[in-house]
């Protein structure tokens, strides 16, 4: 009923809010909204004043943003520190965002397109997140060098690697991976390549050490050994005739 309200603050309580317990309205003249330390989940998402600019929710129980969320075409400034969210949202529902606080939560891999999705930020905060050095990764640190550094705060010193243990307190700026471990096509086309020039040099030597020949010879051989020990030696001492000894050299 507060017509004129423009804003509030009722951090730090246990404020809860639950969709299913009926409809959510706010006064519409609401610009400023401090909803911070309190016990609201994605839910809050779904009960917000329509025509709010700065809208404070952290240190919560957010898990992720709903996608369904209310368009909240006015919203300009939006921290979410110190929750649970695993992604970086995009600015589908919020189209005039420009400041986005999400530092301290459990984003691993945020997604290269966020700048993409988000034109208009000029300010980010999203340091002191495990973030996962892996090849996902690496086209979001080429978006990140691709913005001004004014835009993204704390960066690169807020920025490091979680996971894996063997990158583990690299920064991010500092993090390489090889294009050949990251690139599958490519990756086969190079085992491809390299095992069919083995093949071509190994058959190139076979045939110049004439290799096939000895296995032959090495075949003969074992299948002499492997009869002369199936015949008893008094029959082979009963045939024997002579002795021989045969020394050959292809040379």
């Amino acid at each position: 009923e507060m017509q004129s309200l423009q804003q509030l603050d009722v951090s730090q309580n246990t404020l809860r809010y639950d969709e299913n317990e009926g409809s959510c309205t706010w006064t519409g003249s609401l610009l400023s909204l401090n909803l911070s330390s309190n016990i609201l989940t994605d839910s809050v998402f779904r009960c917000l004043p329509p025509r709010v600019k700065v809208l404070d929710l952290h240190n919560n129980r957010i898990r992720s943003i709903p996608k369904d969320v209310a368009h909240l075409e006015a919203l300009q400034e939006l921290n979410v520190a110190s929750n649970s969210l695993a992604h970086l949202p995009g600015c589908g529902s919020f189209s005039s965002l420009s400041i986005l606080t999400i530092d301290y939560n459990s984003i691993s891999n945020p997604s290269a397109d966020f700048f993409q999705s988000c034109q208009k930020i000029r300010s980010l905060k999203a340091g002191n997140n495990p973030f996962q050095c892996t090849c996902e990764l690496r086209d979001f640190i080429q978006s990140l060098g691709q913005v001004s550094s004014d835009v993204v705060e704390s960066w690169p010193d807020s920025y490091e690697c979680e996971y894996p243990e063997s990158y583990k307190g690299t920064l991010l700026k500092d993090f390489r991976v090889s294009e050949l471990s990251c690139n599958t096509a490519l990756l086969i086309v190079t085992i491809g390549v390299t095992g069919l020039a083995l093949a071509l040099t190994m058959t190139g030597l076979c045939v110049y050490f004439d290799l096939p020949w000895y296995l032959r010879m090495l075949c003969q051989w074992t299948q002499t050994r492997r009869r002369a020990r199936n015949v008893p030696l008094e029959e082979l001492q009963r045939t024997l005739q002579f002795h021989a000894f045969i020394s050959y050299s292809e040379h």
